[in-house]
């Protein structure tokens, strides 16, 4: 994953998981549209270190997943999460290790 160093864009995966573990030079991401992640039902983005924000509707259409444990846990150049960023995620049950 050290190769990866933008999301310009999530389009609509189908995808029910992702994992961008390690993903050291990631240093962006961006919003999804409408529907890429409905069929989500867990996500990460552990040790992204080069991470500095996260789009406050990364998350909006993410009504499926389940799992938000250690989400950016070891993301060390992040600076804050946004307030909101979980507000429309109603099914989530695990929000473990959610630190920076």
């Amino acid at each position: 994953y050290d190769k990866l160093t933008k999301v310009k864009q999530w389009g609509t995966t189908g995808l029910k998981n992702i994992y961008l573990l390690e993903s050291t030079n990631l240093s962006e991401i961006i919003t999804p549209t409408e529907g890429s992640f409905n069929e989500l039902t867990s996500v990460s983005f552990r040790e992204c270190t080069s991470l500095k924000n996260i789009p406050d509707k990364l998350f909006a259409n993410c009504i499926n997943v389940q799992d938000f444990g250690g989400t950016f846990s070891g993301c060390t150049s992040l600076t804050s999460i946004p307030e909101n960023l979980f507000a429309n995620c109603s099914n989530a049950t695990s929000f473990y290790r959610n630190i920076c």
